[in-house]
C-alpha cells in the first residue's frame, strides 16, 4: 500500500523534492543505516536495536505496523516506523534522518505522515520513548502534540536510553 507521495512532498532548500514512501525490501539496509546513525551518535547500540532493525518486516511490519521513508533525489534520507503494541497501540519509533538533510522538515512530515496512519485506523493515541537530550526531536514532538507522561510500568520496558514517554492523544 504505497502512500500519495503528492501530498506527502517537502521542498529542500537545495531545491529536491522529498517523497514520503511506504517501505519495500531494498530499503531494508537504509532503515538500518539510519536508525545506527543517530544512535551511535548520542547512544550505545542496545542489543535490541541490533534486532530491530535488522529484523524490520518481523518486528514492525508482520504484527501490523508501517515503516516509512523519505527519499530525495533517488536516496533514502530519513525514517521512522510504527510499531504495533497489542496492550498500548502504536508507537512512533526508529525516526531517524541523514545529517545533511536535517532541519528541512523531514522529520516532521515523516512525523506527520506517522500521525496520519494511526488516525486513519481510528487509534485513540500514538506513543513514543525518547531521551530528553534529544532536544530537537523531543520538541517536534512537542510542537506536534505529544505530551509527556509516566512510563507505564515506571520505565522503558526495552531501552535503556530512554527516559522520555510522551503520548499523543488522537
Amino acid at each position: 500500500m504505497i502512500m500519495q507521495t503528492v501530498k506527502n512532498r517537502v521542498e529542500t532548500t537545495t531545491g529536491g523534492t522529498i517523497d514520503i514512501i511506504d517501505y519495500a525490501p531494498p530499503y531494508k539496509a537504509d532503515f538500518k543505516r539510519l536508525n545506527l546513525e543517530w544512535i551511535e551518535h548520542y547512544f550505545c547500540v542496545e542489543p535490541i536495536d541490533e534486532v530491530l532493525l535488522s529484523n524490520p518486516e518481523s518486528y514492525f511490519l508482520q504484527p501490523g505496523g508501517y515503516i516509512f521513508f523519505a527519499t530525495c533525489c533517488g536516496q533514502v534520507v530519513g525514517t521512522c516506523a510504527l510499531l504495533k503494541h497489542p496492550d498500548r497501540g502504536f508507537e512512533l519509533s526508529k525516526m531517524g534522518v541523514t545529517k545533511s538533510y536535517r532541519g528541512m522538515g523531514i522529520g516532521r512530515k515523516l512525523a506527520e505522515t506517522a500521525i496520519e496512519k494511526v488516525r486513519s485506523l481510528d487509534e485513540p493515541q500514538i506513543f513514543l520513548e525518547t531521551h530528553s537530550k534529544l532536544i530537537p526531536a523531543v520538541n517536534l514532538y512537542k510542537h506536534l502534540g505529544f505530551r509527556p507522561k509516566a512510563f507505564p510500568g515506571g520505565c522503558s520496558e526495552r531501552y535503556q536510553r530512554a527516559n522520555l514517554y510522551m503520548v499523543l492523544v488522537l
